[in-house]
């Protein structure tokens, strides 16, 4: 195991309208406050979801979909890949009028509805990932 200690910067609120897709709306958020590396918890609720779960055996993820809405809990990270590609992984649940739960690695595609409540706190120790061959994953890079 590898662990840091760092500080918050600052703490950046976002209110996310219906119709938004939920991650383009992070990394737009991300962008306009140049934010590079930090954690994101948010809460709201989706009207269509796009995930992925990860397959140990393929090592690569598979896409799924829903429809109708769904209460929404994520929490995640901002970070970079070595090339300097934004990254956002973020993983959440989400659960339906049947009471019926899901979750997985959110992906382009996912809309907000009614909304999303965003926080999202910057760090001051830099996030950066490198891929890594064995799992085909993207872990961050900690010192």
């Amino acid at each position: 195991m590898k662990s840091v200690e760092t500080k918050v910067n600052r703490l950046v609120i976002a209110k996310l309208d219906p119709g938004e897709d939920l991650l383009e709306a992070l990394e737009e958020c991300v962008k306009k406050h140049n934010i590079r590396h930090g954690f994101i918890s948010l809460i709201g609720g989706v009207d269509k979801i796009t995930y992925g779960v990860y397959s140990k055996e393929e090592k690569k993820y598979y896409n799924h979909e829903k429809e109708g809405f769904h209460e929404l809990l994520g929490v995640g990270n901002v970070s970079h890949k070595d090339n300097g590609e934004l990254f956002i992984h973020l993983h959440f649940y989400i659960n339906n009028n049947k009471n019926e739960v899901s979750g997985g690695h959110l992906v382009k595609g996912t809309r907000v509805y009614p909304l999303a409540e965003v926080f999202i706190q910057e760090t001051e120790y830099p996030i950066t990932r490198s891929h890594e061959e064995s799992t085909n994953m993207w872990p961050f890079n900690l010192k």
